[in-house]
């Protein structure tokens, strides 16, 4: 009977420790910033996706002047793991001026065309957003400098 007692005890103690700490694997600080024709691009999300496990990646999103801080995983640690990753840009996009090709018909005197919400016009190519597509890969290594994105 004291062997399942002890047992219970050491296997809730073991909880209780892995649940306590900052969880998950090393990481290291990455910062950076985006920009295009050399200014930066705000509210970009920027995230860092291993191809060989999508899982694992980090994100931040960019400030008014293009700066961002990464984030691994859901427990908020800052930076990523260390190893090779694709860069992946989502959001950052505005809506189309009104009148132009990609703006949505209101469907008022549009020939019965029906509203539809807006496709966002985005500062950056569409290969950007996966990747697979994406034209950029970056090593996290200890003591590395800011990322410097480029989307011109």
């Amino acid at each position: 009977m004291k062997l399942g007692s002890y047992f219970c005890l050491l296997v809730c103690a073991t909880l209780v420790v892995l649940g306590c700490g900052p969880g998950g694997p090393a990481t290291v600080p990455v910062t950076g910033k985006v920009t295009k024709g050399g200014v930066g691009l705000a509210n970009i999300s920027v995230s860092l996706v291993n191809p060989s496990n999508t899982a694992d990646a980090s994100a931040g999103t960019t400030d008014g002047t293009g700066a961002f801080t990464l984030t691994y995983g859901t427990q908020g640690k800052k930076g990523a793991v260390p190893g090779k990753y694709k860069v992946v840009l989502t959001g950052g996009g505005t809506a189309p001026t009104p009148g132009t090709a990609s703006a949505p018909s209101t469907g008022y005197g549009g020939g019965g065309k029906t509203n539809s919400a807006p496709v966002l016009e985005t500062p950056y190519d569409k290969k950007w957003g996966s990747y697979e597509s994406s034209p950029m890969e970056v090593e996290v290594k200890s003591g590395m400098a800011p990322l410097d994105i480029k989307i011109d």
